[in-house]
């Protein structure tokens, strides 16, 4: 589990240690946030980042602000949603490894739409596959309950 609000955060550790983010975990950090969804779908208007298209029904998002590696959204030809996302994986910043999401399930909220269904690859070998029951936008979160670290210092996961 880890914090980060664009500046600094921390990270816990599965033996429960506290981390600040420094180093490669704190550039993987910055990358992540920089290929935040809002960010990828305002793209054209922000200026580190350049939109192309290297081939039918696939967008190419470069940040030039951090290392210029490019994002390739692969678009469903039918509905124009995203089908996946090939980028490279900076989770461990000495060893980068293709990465892969596969995206699905799509579902509104708030009038606008929604995967579901998230499935991460790294290297061709499936990570994590995240879904969705239920999505909620501007539902009031504070940016100080968001920053707050578990007293028992493990991840807060609702319960079904």
């Amino acid at each position: 589990m880890w914090y980060f609000d664009g500046v600094s955060g921390w990270e816990i550790l599965p033996d429960k240690r506290v981390l600040d983010l420094a180093g490669g975990e704190l550039d993987f950090a910055r990358k992540y946030l920089a290929d935040f969804e809002l960010n990828v779908w305002l793209a054209d208007r922000l200026p580190d980042y350049e939109v192309s298209s290297p081939q039918p029904d696939v967008l190419r998002i470069v940040n030039r602000r951090f290392d210029h590696s490019a994002l390739d959204i692969v678009l469903d030809p039918s509905s124009w949603l995203p089908l996946k996302e090939l980028s490279t994986s900076l989770a461990d910043p000495a060893h980068p490894v293709a990465s892969e999401t596969r995206i699905g399930g799509w579902m509104a909220a708030a009038g606008v739409r929604f995967p579901s269904r998230v499935e991460n690859f790294h290297a061709g070998v499936r990570l994590a596959e995240m879904t969705s029951a239920s999505i909620i936008c501007n539902s009031g979160l504070q940016k100080a309950d968001l920053a707050a670290k578990p007293a028992d210092l493990q991840p807060v996961f609702p319960v079904r």
